[in-house]
């Protein structure tokens, strides 16, 4: 940080054909390049915090902080999501979106509300199929009461007729908290991209749950 302040200063020494500031200006201009600096860095490294390696699974770390609290929640809302398709409960299902989110996944129809979601998986949760969702979460940033999570997905299901269909893809998803005074509500999903990826496909490795 000190070192990128007097590159600046040098710089704009070279600038100013080399007429060098007065001692206690020179060091004001120092000390605020050097704070924007090193908050700058502070920013990129507690955002890169969110980022698992490749290959790593973020919802399979310990919480640690506030903040890895409300990842926790999340992860702990992408378990309840999964519990909630493969038992078939429906109503559980659509507890966990808000009531304005938008579901697109890659080859249909974007559905636009609560209703249209429901429509689209009532039928698909009442036939009961056998059914494995794997998730392997690349990304959480979280933003105030709004948060997004990037990761690949893995999904495979059994009819009573013994067909198999297979998806692998990854997935967006944009959640919100409502929040009233000093009550926070839950996170819910807003917004669900699916989409196919090259590079996820089945096997699913070990780090996927």
């Amino acid at each position: 940080m000190i070192t990128i302040a007097i590159f600046v200063i040098r710089l704009y020494r070279v600038g100013k054909r080399n007429r060098p500031l007065p001692g206690k200006k020179l060091m004001k201009y120092a000390f605020t390049i050097a704070l924007i600096t090193g908050g700058s860095l502070a920013l990129s490294g507690f955002a890169l915090a969110q980022t698992g390696a490749d290959g790593a699974n973020i919802c399979a770390a310990a919480v640690r902080s506030a903040r890895q609290r409300d990842v926790a929640a999340i992860c702990q809302h992408g378990r309840e999501w999964i519990s909630a398709f493969t038992s078939g409960d429906i109503d559980r299902l659509m507890s966990l979106y808000t009531p304005d989110a938008q579901v697109a996944l890659h080859g249909q129809h974007k559905l636009r509300g609560k209703e249209s979601i429901r429509a689209f998986f009532a039928p698909v949760l009442a036939a009961r199929p056998k059914v494995q969702f794997l998730l392997q979460v690349e990304d959480i940033r979280v933003h105030g009461d709004v948060a997004y999570l990037i990761s690949k997905y893995w999904y495979t299901s059994d009819s009573k007729d013994g067909k198999r269909y297979q998806d692998a893809g990854r997935s967006l998803l944009i959640y919100r908290r409502h929040r009233s005074g000093q009550r926070v509500g839950a996170w819910k999903i807003q917004v669900d991209i699916d989409q196919a990826s090259p590079d996820v496909a089945f096997p699913a490795p070990a780090s996927a749950r």
